[in-house]
C-alpha cells in the first residue's frame, strides 16, 4: 500500500490518451485502437519542473507493451526528476494489427518526438530538452528514433510536422538493436521485418549500422 500510495504523489497526474495523428495514421492497416498511436503526458510537478521532457518506449517484441514498469513507473521516476513524461503507445503486432509491422512504429516514434517538440510551450518545455528513452524492443524503437530522424518540412501544413524529430538525448535500457539473424531478438524481428525480411530491410533496421556524428548521444 505504502508504496503504491507513494507512486500516486510521483507521477504527474496523467492525461488522457492523445492521438498522434488526427487522421488515419501512416502504414495503418486498418482503423481499429490497434492502429491508432497515442501518447499519454505525465507532467513534472511544478516545484520541481526543470524543462526537459522524454518520449518513454515501453518493451514487448512489438508484440506487447510493458507499460507499467516500462512506462508509467520509469514516468514516476522521470516527475521525481523534474523531467515531463510522455509515454508512447505505438503500434504493435496484434489480432486486429496483423504484422509485420514495417515501418509503422518508426513513424510513430517520430511523431511523438515531433508532438513533444511542438507542443513544448504547452508543457512548459525547452524544444531544445526532449529525450527518448526505451527497454528491450522499446529500446530497438528508440534506437530507430534516434538514427532515423528528419529535420521536419517548414512548410508542412501540419504544424507537428514542421520541427525536428531528432531526440536530443537517448537512454536505452537493455535494447534490441540489430536485426541481423543469430544476433538479434527473433520475435521482435519477426513481429517487426516477418519471417524472411530481405537484406535491404535487415540493414535499414540494424541501427549499429546508422550511427553518425548526428546521432545524439
Amino acid at each position: 500500500m505504502f508504496a503504491l500510495a507513494f507512486l500516486a504523489l510521483a507521477v504527474g497526474q496523467p492525461s488522457a490518451p492523445i492521438p498522434l495523428w488526427a487522421d488515419k495514421a501512416p502504414f495503418a492497416v486498418g482503423d481499429s485502437p490497434a492502429d491508432k498511436p497515442t501518447v499519454t503526458v505525465f507532467p513534472a510537478p511544478a516545484d520541481v519542473a526543470n524543462g526537459a521532457g522524454v518520449v518513454i518506449c515501453p518493451g514487448g517484441g512489438y508484440g506487447f507493451l510493458a507499460d507499467d514498469h516500462e512506462g508509467k513507473q520509469v514516468a514516476a521516476y522521470f516527475n521525481k526528476l523534474g523531467v515531463t513524461a510522455f509515454v508512447l503507445k505505438y503500434r504493435i503486432v496484434t489480432k486486429d494489427r496483423p504484422g509485420p509491422l514495417g515501418g509503422a512504429p518508426r513513424a510513430d516514434v517520430l511523431r511523438a518526438i515531433r508532438y513533444a517538440r511542438a507542443k513544448a510551450k504547452d508543457y512548459n518545455l525547452d524544444p531544445k530538452r526532449i529525450g527518448l528513452m526505451g527497454f528491450s524492443a522499446g529500446g530497438h524503437l528508440a534506437s530507430t528514433g534516434g538514427t532515423h530522424f528528419d529535420a521536419g518540412k517548414s512548410d508542412a501544413a501540419d504544424e507537428i510536422d514542421r520541427v525536428s524529430s531528432r531526440p536530443d538525448f537517448l537512454i536505452l535500457g537493455y535494447p534490441v538493436i540489430t536485426m541481423e539473424a543469430g544476433v538479434t531478438h527473433g520475435g521482435t524481428r519477426n513481429n517487426l521485418l516477418g519471417k524472411d525480411p530481405t537484406p535491404e530491410q535487415i540493414a535499414e533496421f540494424s541501427n549499429e549500422k546508422r550511427v553518425t556524428k548526428e546521432t545524439p548521444a
